[in-house]
């Protein structure tokens, strides 16, 4: 039984968005769990991928079934695919496929072939203003109850706030605490104007940051020898070591007076989410950096 759990950004998005049955494994592999965990890192994270991402939906829908009085999964499709080809509204790769998922998850989770426009209006609109805010902070789990019938329980993901990223107001706090979730509407951040602690967080942690730093190194040295520059892996962890040389100072300390803002930072994200669970629980993901930076122990392994 694991009584403590971290739950990293990719994790959380499977957990709320993924197809039926990765919903239902992750939500077993909660059952047991007593503390569940997630952060104000993650949650900024959640808030400009999945939030934003929401907001796309609802433009894209407005603007493309005015004249359908119902909505199937193929048409949504055909709307964010007419969408991406026409470009009147920038679509990354990244965002196109988030789209698909949520809209499967609308679909699929529901178990209709079918949505009223209006309906489906309404319920983007609910998801953006609260309800998709409110899935972040609460685990559905099925669970016997005294009487050994089977019922839904809500677990609430307690909330650690220890970077106090300012894209997130300092009065967001999870169920467990205070019903108060709130996103800031401003999504990119500049390290001239960032207000966080992220600088003195990173500090107080500096040896394990050291150690995940040299992991990704020798790690990105076996896959060039392995599998060449060209691999998708292997460009991927190019980019976060360059963030590395870029706050190493030529003695070779780190200047963390670098690492605020959108470039560096964002990069920087999952050992700073590392850093965020680090001697408080093992980290839920299935996110492949995690297995490299990370120590034995550190992660969960799903049943």
């Amino acid at each position: 039984m694991i009584e403590k759990i971290f739950l990293e950004t990719s994790i959380q998005i499977r957990r709320i968005w993924g197809l039926p049955d990765e919903r239902i494994k992750i939500g077993a592999n909660l059952r047991n769990s007593d503390q569940i965990y997630t952060s104000s890192y993650c949650f900024a994270e959640y808030n400009r991928t999945i939030l934003q991402d929401l907001k796309c939906l609802l433009e894209i829908v407005e603007s493309n079934s005015k004249d359908n009085e119902t909505i199937r999964f193929a048409d949504l499709f055909y709307q964010i695919k007419k969408t991406q080809e026409e470009e009147r509204i920038h679509l990354t790769q990244r965002r196109f496929e988030r789209l698909l998922q949520i809209g499967a998850a609308f679909f699929l989770g529901s178990n209709r072939a079918i949505y009223h426009r209006d309906e489906f209006l309404v319920y983007l609109k609910l998801l953006i203003s609260s309800e998709g805010i409110r899935m972040f902070f609460c685990v559905e789990v099925v669970a016997p109850n005294g009487a050994g019938n089977l019922e839904i329980q809500i677990k609430p993901v307690q909330y650690i706030e220890k970077i106090k990223c300012d894209l997130i107001p300092s009065d967001t706090k999870s169920p467990g605490q205070k019903e108060n979730h709130k996103v800031c509407e401003r999504l990119s951040c500049n390290r001239e104007t960032a207000e966080c602690n992220l600088k003195d967080f990173v500090k107080q942690h500096e040896a394990k940051f050291s150690k995940m730093e040299a992991n990704l190194r020798s790690e990105l040295k076996n896959i060039e020898k392995s599998k060449g520059k060209n691999n998708p892996t292997y460009r991927h962890f190019k980019v976060i070591e360059e963030v590395f040389d870029d706050l190493r100072n030529p003695g070779g300390n780190y200047n963390l007076s670098k690492i605020h803002g959108q470039k560096n930072c964002w990069r920087l994200g999952d050992f700073l989410i590392v850093l965020e669970a680090y001697k408080i629980a093992p980290i839920y993901t299935k996110d492949k950096i995690y297995k490299v930076i990370c120590e034995p122990g550190e992660l969960y392994s799903e049943e």
